[in-house]
């Protein structure tokens, strides 16, 4: 079940062991083999819990899985035999278990076929320890690119008589430029010494950037380097992967080799499903895949490692861990607290956490709340810190005690004196840290944790922790009988009074409406709005605005109040503030009716609202006039609120592959368009998108524009044009032009062999929102000139907002 071949240490549990015979080696050290003639019988009742993936995550676990399993070797090389039967064989299934621990490439079940571990690479991919260290010359010149697979250690090395440090870059485009603003310190200045960087820093899929400071090594003598991770695979040999997860690529390949070094390429690869009855038989995906148990000879699934092996000592993990509770009672957790404000009242008071509730009404709704943080090594080896950061994101609270970025190493009060962790490691480093927040208010507050520790054995490891507190809006209290109010005006119908009805104010999601609001139809409110599923929790909404005026008069003003409206900072040639004016250049003159209608305002403005978030957003529609007889002042305000909860919808489903219909069953269509998509800050191809950094804020929004290019790839004149019938562009969050947007050629459009087609496209971008993608689709349909054939070509661009800073989460 576990592919042989090779020689290695520890492979059966014990050190000089063999996959399949241990007697060439010490006898006495091996755990017992069968008889290779005696027949193989079912497997032992408690396989199934001695190979479990908790029992497998220790050495002593692995090793006694790795005996009962051994028996079973047969089933590798004399399946279907009198002596190993298929049904014998398939109770020894929890033995794949421990091969896909292992990295062994092996069959899903006895059925699908052996294993196509020829035993080539000699055993490397059954190593249970992990990889060995990477190492860097850290001085003048390092290597610039270091390409690693995930888990894999990496140590500098800084030579006598030489001082470095090493500090990890936050940003790409920083590391470029040797910017060390926000980059951590990973080492202090050093000399002589190798220092290791876990395998922990290094699980995630990613390139990551490294610089020394010390006078300014960085710039004079090219101190940087760039590491990159690659995939570390489980692999599933015989089986593709499931198909729930939406694809990211698909290629024509012709062998599983040939798609692991594609995946391995491609950046956001993290795993990929082989099938060689597909067309294209390597399909990619951005997320970890999971083998589909259905048997297909020949196909393969590879995932990669979303977590790293137990690391052998010595090491210097720590565990770091974020805390809140209410200052006068530290059984009270945070958000626990808010829930409660949430569903019992809107003023908070917490008691002594004897009663059913904390929450008293009519108290005041600003708390004091307490953050705690320990940060702890998890080993027993002493640790000194090179790095302990506290950092606050999110909604502002009232009231604070330390600033957004505080540093534990610092000078500050209440920082870490002497960086030196006592007591071989097992000390905890305690902090903490009061706010007031108002309970009452909606908002997000986001409290990360971070440190760095150097081990004696000078291994750095980091550790990391959030605590997210999300307060709603809490109900209001029931309020005093109102007052008798006149009847309001007919929605529509000029007041009788000074002749202005209650602006109405609206918001629908929109679906291409034309025309003014009062001629849409088959509208959906946005308060009635439900996401189906992930896809379309961010849509664009219209605000409508309509006033009825129906006295002579003098307009005074007219204006919208909004808060966090995108138009209050854009365009950013013209913002529009808060509150937006409406009508500005008829303020001051007369409005009349027009015969007996009278005076109108039909008005609409776009936003994007998401709405699986939690959030209440209040709209005001102000329209101020003043009679011409007797100077009456009319002053009157329409408002819309739209609330939106916290929810997770349904996945979206996977995305159907671009089709390629052919005129004729069992021909394929000659398609040869390829398109690309790329992004450049004002058009200079000189600073992509991906790369620019801000450096102040009026630098926040830029022109983005965005180069899509359509290529016939058919060669020059040789008759094979493309006939373009719809060219679209998909980009959720796209206010100024919409989710979805036609480039709305001349089609049909005649693209000739050769040729290349390339559109422009300019939206400002918010590059300092954070956690924010904007993914571009570019779809082009098409028919080969002279045929009836109908081909499909997709592209899509990320711009990722979220990674422009490491430690956003």
């Amino acid at each position: 079940m576990m592919g042989g071949g090779g020689e290695g240490e520890g492979f059966c549990g014990k050190p000089g062991c063999t996959m399949v015979g241990c007697g060439e080696s010490d006898p006495n050290n091996c755990p017992a083999m069968p008889n290779p003639t005696m027949a193989l019988g079912p497997a032992p009742a408690d396989l199934a819990a001695v190979c479990s993936s908790d029992s497998l995550m220790s050495p002593d676990g692995i090793a006694e899985c790795t005996e009962a399993c051994a028996p079973a070797q047969c089933c590798q090389t004399d399946l279907g035999s009198a002596e190993c039967s298929l049904a014998n064989c398939a109770t020894y299934l929890p033995c794949q278990a421990l091969a896909s621990l292992l990295g062994v490439d092996m069959p899903a079940n006895p059925e699908a076929g052996q294993s196509t571990d020829n035993g080539d690479d000699n055993g490397d991919d059954m190593d249970m320890t992990s990889p060995a260290a990477q190492t860097i010359a850290w001085g003048p010149n390092p290597e610039p690119i270091i390409t690693i697979t995930q888990c894999q250690p990496v140590t500098f090395s800084i030579a006598a008589g030489f001082t470095h440090n090493l500090k990890k870059f936050n940003k790409k485009g920083r590391a470029k430029q040797c910017d060390f603003n926000g980059a951590v310190t990973m080492l202090d200045d050093s000399t002589d010494i190798d220092v290791t960087l876990s395998g922990n820093n290094f699980l995630k899929r990613n390139k990551y950037f490294y610089g020394c400071d010390v006078n300014n090594h960085c710039d004079v003598i090219n101190q940087s380097t760039m590491i990159e991770v690659v995939p570390k695979y489980t692999k599933t040999m015989g089986q593709p992967c499931d198909d729930s997860l939406e694809m990211l690529k698909s290629f024509p390949l012709e062998s599983v080799a040939e798609c692991e070094n594609f995946c391995s390429q491609k950046d956001d690869c993290m795993g990929f499903s082989f099938n060689p009855d597909e067309n294209k038989a390597c399909i990619m995906y951005d997320k970890v895949p999971m083998a589909s148990g259905v048997d297909k000879v020949g196909s393969a699934c590879y995932a990669a490692a979303t977590e790293c092996p137990p690391l052998e000592a010595p090491h210097c993990d720590i565990d770091v861990q974020v805390t809140c509770n209410l200052d006068s009672d530290p059984t009270m957790d945070c958000q626990e607290y808010a829930n409660e404000v949430r569903s019992k009242g809107v003023a908070v008071s917490p008691t002594t956490g004897q009663g059913d509730s904390n929450i008293v009404l009519g108290d005041p709704c600003e708390v004091m709340l307490r953050y705690n943080f320990t940060i702890a090594p998890t080993t027993t080896e002493a640790s000194t810190w090179t790095w302990a950061l506290r950092t606050r994101k999110g909604d502002e609270p009232v009231q604070v005690a330390r600033p957004k970025e505080y540093s534990w190493l610092g000078t500050s009060p209440g920082g870490i004196t002497n960086p030196r962790i006592p007591s071989a490691g097992t000390a905890t480093f305690r902090s903490t840290e009061t706010v007031v927040v108002n309970i009452c208010q909606a908002a997000k507050y986001k409290t990360l944790a971070e440190a760095v520790v150097l081990s004696d054995s000078n291994t750095v490891c980091t550790g990391r922790k959030q605590y997210k507190l999300t307060v709603k809006d809490a109900p209001a209290p029931t309020p005093p009988p109102p007052t008798p109010m006149p009847p309001a005006p007919t929605p529509g119908m000029p007041d009788a009074g000074c002749g202005t009805n209650m602006p109405l104010v609206g918001c629908v999601i929109a679906d291409g409406q034309t025309g003014p609001p009062k001629d849409w139809e088959n509208t959906i409110d946005c308060n009635d709005y439900v996401p189906a599923s992930q896809s379309d929790c961010s849509r664009q909404v219209r605000y409508t605005y309509t006033v009825s005026h129906g006295i002579p008069s003098t307009l005074i003003k007219v204006l919208r109040y909004r808060d966090g409206s995108y138009w209050e900072n854009n365009p950013p040639e013209d913002p529009k503030g808060n509150p937006r004016k409406f009508q500005e250049g008829r303020w001051g003159t007369e409005i009349a009716t027009v015969g007996e209608d009278p005076y109108e305002i039909n008005q609409w403005e776009g936003e994007v609202v998401n709405f699986c978030q939690a959030s209440s957003v209040e709209t005001r529609f102000q329209f101020h006039t003043q009679t011409l007889d007797g100077g009456e002042d009319c002053d009157k305000s329409g408002f819309y609120t739209l609330t939106t909860a916290d929810q997770t919808p349904n996945p979206d489903p996977p995305t159907p592959r671009p089709t390629r219909g052919p005129t004729e069953a069992g021909t394929e269509p000659d398609c040869t368009l390829v398109l690309s998509t790329e992004c450049f800050i004002n058009d200079d191809p000189a600073m992509p998108c991906e790369d620019y950094s801000p450096s102040t804020a009026a630098e926040c929004t830029a022109t983005a524009v965005y180069v899509h290019k359509i290529q016939n790839t058919a060669a020059f004149d040789s008759g094979k044009d493309m006939i373009l019938t719809s060219v679209t562009r998909n980009r959720p969050g796209d206010v100024p032009h919409g989710d979805d947007f036609d480039f709305d050629l001349d089609v049909p459009y005649t693209l000739k062999a050769a040729f290349l087609l390339t559109i422009k496209e300019s939206p400002m971008i918010n590059f300092c929102t954070d956690s924010t993608n904007y993914i571009t689709t570019f779809r082009v349909e098409s028919t080969p000139a002279g045929t009836a054939d109908q081909c499909v070509d997709e592209d899509s661009y990320t711009l990722d907002l979220s990674t422009q800073s490491s430690r956003d989460e």
